[in-house]
C-alpha cells in the first residue's frame, strides 16, 4: 500500500497553518486489529498499521505549513475518520492541497 503527497511551493504566510495534530496511532491500530483472532496475524497487522501511520505522519508533518485552516478544520472534525488516523488525514489533506492548487492559492509544480 503506497501513498504519496506531492511537494508544493507557496508564497502564502506560514501563520495561516494550524498546529500539527497529535493522533493516537496506537489506539487507532488497536481498534483496527481488535477483531482478529490469530495473535500472530494481529502482531503483523499492528506493525504494518503503525508503519503506515508513521510514514503518513512524517509526510504530513513535512508539508503541514501548506494546509489551509479550512482544510485542517474539515479534516479534523471528530466525526471524520481522518481525525483518528494519519493515513486517512493524509488523503483528506491531499484533497485540500489539490483544491488550493486548482484555485491558484498554491503554486504547484512537479517535484524535480
Amino acid at each position: 500500500m503506497a501513498f504519496c503527497i506531492a511537494s508544493f511551493a507557496t508564497f502564502r504566510t506560514a501563520s495561516a497553518a494550524t498546529e500539527f495534530p497529535q493522533i493516537d496511532s496506537s489506539a487507532y491500530c488497536e481498534e483496527l486489529i481488535s477483531k482478529m483472532l490469530d495473535k500472530a496475524e494481529q502482531s503483523r497487522e499492528m506493525a504494518q498499521c503503525l508503519s503506515f501511520e508513521a510514514t503518513s505522519r512524517a509526510r504530513l508533518n513535512a508539508e503541514w505549513r501548506l494546509v489551509s485552516p479550512a482544510g485542517s478544520k474539515e479534516c479534523l472534525k471528530p466525526a471524520n475518520r481522518a481525525a483518528r488516523s494519519y493515513v486517512y488525514l493524509e488523503f483528506c489533506i491531499a484533497t485540500d492541497l489539490g483544491f488550493q492548487c486548482l484555485r491558484g492559492d498554491l503554486k504547484c509544480e512537479p517535484k524535480s
